[in-house]
């Protein structure tokens, strides 16, 4: 007899445990603006979710093949762990229930994120869940991000 129970929920971090996209957005067109270039917000939410690779292809299709991605990712990101080290990472209503319900029931909990490792750790800090999972496997740990199975 097969007895159905959940053992395992695995979550996406950037969107649904997080709200990082208005974030992400703010602070793709401030280090756009630091550079002279004009980043549309249409543009960053093309890019979320992919891994650096996937998400370089989409800011270079619209603003061209000599686009500082790296540059201006850099920059992104050192604006975006200023705010983080000022405001915590913007929670999404119910992520605190939900994870407190698991722990009550012994469900397992996995992230699996295209984030790589280091600003996963951040968020998850900053949001107090640092511990509360029992594997994290991020972008930079896999072979083939986003859209990939991997």
């Amino acid at each position: 007899m097969f007895i159905n129970k959940l053992v395992l929920v695995i979550f996406d971090m950037e969107g649904l445990m997080f709200d990082t996209e208005t974030l992400a957005i703010k602070m793709w067109i401030k280090a756009g603006n630091y550079f002279g270039i004009d980043i549309k917000s249409e543009i960053v939410v093309e890019s979320i979710g992919l891994d650096i690779i996937a998400a370089e292809k989409v800011f270079k299709k619209y603003l061209g093949k000599d686009f500082p991605y790296y540059d201006v990712r850099k920059l992104r990101l050192n604006y975006t762990k200023d705010y983080l080290a000022e405001n915590s990472v913007p929670v999404k209503i119910g992520l605190y229930e939900l994870l407190e319900f698991l722990d009550e029931k012994g469900v397992l909990k996995a992230v699996a994120t295209s984030t790589e490792r280091e600003r996963t750790e951040q968020l998850l800090l900053s949001a107090g869940v640092e511990n509360k999972f029992d594997v994290i496997i991020c972008g930079d740990e896999v072979l083939k991000g986003k859209p990939e199975p991997d």
